[in-house]
Formats: C-alpha cells, sequence, structure tokens
C-alpha cells in the first residue's frame, strides 16, 4: 500500500477485506460463515453460523498451506491472528463444519492519499464498492466514523474527493470478497 503525506496528521488504516456483508449478530435471521480482514494485520474476526469451533488456514496462491489457527470458543462471534500477515494472492480458507466453509482469496488492494487534490484513489477488485470511513479527530479525540460507499470503476480504479471532509482523517475501506 503506497501513503502520501498529508498535512494536518492523517492517520490512514489499511483495508478490511470481509466475506460476507457484516451485520451485527442479532439483525441476522441465519448468521453467515464471515470474516474481517484488515490489511497490513495477521488477526482475522467475524461470525460463525454455530457455536462450533472455526478453523482457519492461510494458504498461498496455489492452495500449499502456510498457517492454521483456531478459534475454540462457543460464541457467534471468532477472532484469531496467525504469525505471518496474509498479502493479496493468499487463500484464507474458513472452515465450522457447515455449507457455509469456504475459501477467499485475498484481493490486491492499493490507497494513495493525494494531499495536493484532497483525495484517496488506489486499486481494488473491479465493479466492487469500497466502504470508506473516516474519522474528525482532535487532540481530545475522535468523532464518531462517517461513512461513504466509493465503487471501483471497471479498470479497477477508485477515487474518493476529501475537499470537503475534515482534514484530520482516519480512512478505511471494506471489501466484500464474495
Amino acid at each position: 500500500m503506497r501513503l502520501g503525506k498529508w498535512s494536518g496528521g492523517l492517520m490512514l488504516a489499511a483495508v478490511v477485506v470481509g466475506a460476507g456483508a457484516l451485520a451485527p449478530a442479532p439483525a441476522l435471521g441465519k448468521i453467515a460463515l464471515q470474516f474481517d480482514l484488515q490489511l497490513g494485520s495477521s488477526c482475522l474476526s467475524g461470525y460463525k453460523p454455530t457455536t462450533d469451533p472455526i478453523k482457519v488456514k492461510l494458504l498461498r496462491s496455489d492452495g500449499r498451506a502456510l498457517e492454521t489457527a483456531h478459534d475454540n470458543t462457543t460464541n457467534v462471534t471468532w477472532d484469531l491472528c496467525f504469525d505471518r500477515v496474509p498479502v493479496s494472492g493468499n487463500k484464507i480458507q474458513l472452515i465450522n463444519g457447515t455449507d457455509q466453509d469456504r475459501t477467499v482469496t485475498v484481493p490486491r488492494l492499493t490507497l494513495e492519499v493525494d494531499r495536493v487534490n484532497s483525495a484517496i484513489k488506489g486499486r481494488a477488485p473491479a465493479g466492487k464498492t469500497l466502504l470508506i470511513s473516516y474519522h474528525e479527530c482532535y487532540p481530545a479525540g475522535c468523532d464518531a466514523p462517517q461513512q461513504m460507499a466509493t465503487m471501483v470503476n471497471g479498470n479497477g480504479r477508485y477515487h474518493w474527493d476529501l475537499s470537503a471532509s475534515p482534514k484530520h482523517v482516519y480512512g478505511s475501506h471494506r471489501v466484500d470478497a464474495q
């Protein structure tokens, strides 16, 4: 991920990859097996349809195993960490013993801050929607997140104009990897 400089102390989180749309557990009739991964992090978290343990494998692009991690809690929410950070092209295999078990490829995502034009731009899977969240921050803390959806064009590029947004921004992007 490439980051440009931003005056006024811009802090950027990386890209979050999710397998399935993430909704609060009570709002779901049947909870889907899903996860979130923040780019640059070795940890994943999500929901599972049963309280059974979940096994998550980090695989190379050719399917060979790199690591396996488990969450043995009896909750429908789960979280675990690998020893290494998943990168673009790796696969993440979710195994909960249900018909929702799946393997998801970590997409190529970039984020670039253009401080001259007050914009965020980058690359992501073509045709997907990015949910961009940002916080206005002050020395005493940050406000609640504001969100805006942005479409990735057919060439796999996105652009969001921040000129009307606060200058102190914490940005994160989410792509549903379905």
